[in-house]
């Protein structure tokens, strides 16, 4: 009899999963630059990782943010990013993060599940502090899991930090003498609020008639 009960319990879980939509366990959306696959943790849609500048690096470093590339099939916004280059905080902590990059300029989005564009929900964009140090739009503290579920949409995002925000110099003007100098973290800023102008409304699904 308890076997019985064990196997007719398996069935009833495995027929709930089967019918769960992938579209909500695994929600997708298509952005500018291309599809985002995220994730639903307690009926909150959330994307992590998504990419609204080119990285910082190499012939970019101590330059405005770039457009970000295109991308072809789907991008996998289920984990959190590395954080923007910094020293690590905390009076025994190490020189350097160890979970620091240069490649850091992604935001992330947290949403209700059933979202849909007639519902106007709120969006709220949150700036990390740190005294342009140290600090992450992914750290846990900085979470939109409590927003959603008030209907909120919450979007965070990494800018760059320390020595490469307000760095200048005269051969960097030499070379681009057009652009802005000593202000990327500002600049970052300002690109990622672009970004979630134009792709935002993308995240709501169209009300079905």
């Amino acid at each position: 009899m308890f076997r019985n009960v064990i196997i007719l319990f398996s069935v009833f879980i495995a027929k709930n999963l089967q019918g769960q939509p992938s579209e909500i366990a695994s929600p997708k959306v298509k952005t500018g630059s291309g599809i985002v696959r995220g994730i639903t943790e307690d009926e909150v849609s959330i994307f992590r990782g998504i990419p609204y500048a080119a990285p910082p690096v190499g012939e970019f470093r101590w330059r405005p943010p770039q457009e970000v590339k295109s991308w072809e099939g789907e991008l996998d916004a289920t984990k959190p990013c590395k954080d923007c280059g910094q020293a690590a905080f905390g009076p025994n902590a190490p020189k350097i993060s160890s979970n620091a990059s240069e490649d850091c300029l992604f935001l992330n989005i947290w949403k209700p599940t059933t979202a849909t564009k007639a519902a106007k929900l709120p969006v709220m964009i949150w700036i990390h502090g740190g005294a342009f140090m140290f600090g992450s739009g992914s750290s846990p503290e900085n979470s939109g899991v409590n927003f959603a579920k008030q209907g909120i949409i919450l979007v965070t995002f990494n800018y760059r930090l320390g020595r490469l925000v307000f760095f200048a110099y005269p051969a960097l003007s030499a070379e681009f003498p057009k652009e802005s100098k000593g202000n990327y973290a500002y600049m970052d800023q300002i690109a990622a609020l672009q970004w979630e102008q134009k792709n935002i409304a993308d995240f709501l699904k169209k009300k079905k008639t």
